[in-house]
């Protein structure tokens, strides 16, 4: 995570696991405070390449996939443009849906769209 001191926190896997859906925004916010002063514009963003992984989702019948994640990434410099991008990663656990659309992947979608959504109300 990126300061304005120019120092960077490491964090790892375990800090990411330690919150739960009380405590997540408080991890959200920590993680895009590298752009602070651009933080409605960095959230719109994101909102906007997660629209086009919940759209996947929603027609999508062919595959359900448990323990898989997205990645976040965007640049922390503001000299730079932001340039956000969100990746699935983990596959190791997809399987064959036979026919049906994976509901929890878009429960979780839609419940990562809430919180980036309750933060941008808060810009």
């Amino acid at each position: 995570i990126h300061r304005d001191n120019n120092k960077v926190e490491i964090r790892d896997k375990e800090w990411g696991k330690s919150f739960d859906e009380t405590t997540i925004q408080h991890g959200l916010c920590e993680f895009f405070s590298a752009r602070d002063k651009e933080l409605k514009e960095v959230l719109e963003k994101a909102l906007k390449e997660l629209e086009t992984i919940k759209h996947f989702f929603e027609t999508q019948t062919s595959f359900q996939f448990f323990a898989s994640s997205l990645l976040f990434v965007y640049e922390g410099d503001v000299t730079l443009p932001i340039n956000l991008k969100i990746i699935m990663i983990d596959f190791s656990h997809a399987f064959f849906s036979n026919g049906n659309r994976d509901e929890g992947y878009l429960f979780g979608i839609q419940n990562l769209e809430r919180f980036l959504q309750d933060m941008l109300k808060n810009c």
